[in-house]
């Protein structure tokens, strides 16, 4: 009996840096969001296991803020395998995810 899509797959999310002001002041506004997600899967495939990743990378164009929250969205650097789509990451005022 063959696996669901979900039983054959195996998700980590390497925990990422985040951006610091002293970088680049012209980006210090986005401090405390993550320089880039980065998800790796391993797929079970018939004859054994296959590695599949997708990278998003911040876009300061995206970056709205409001009283109670910061926001940006991620989105992926190549076509992205498995149906990855962008991101929205959300931190409140202080830098705090």
């Amino acid at each position: 009996m063959a696996k669901r899509a979900e039983e054959q797959l195996h998700m980590f999310m390497p925990i990422p840096d985040q951006i610091e002001a002293e970088w680049n002041p012209k980006y210090a506004y986005l401090a405390g969001f993550p320089l880039n997600l980065l998800y790796l899967f391993i797929r079970e495939v018939d004859d054994g296991e296959q590695l599949v990743s997708c990278c998003y990378w911040f876009d300061p164009r995206t970056y709205r803020e409001e009283a109670e929250r910061r926001v940006m969205h991620y989105s992926p650097t190549t076509r992205a395998p498995i149906g990855c789509a962008s991101h929205a990451i959300e931190t409140d005022p202080r830098g705090k995810p």
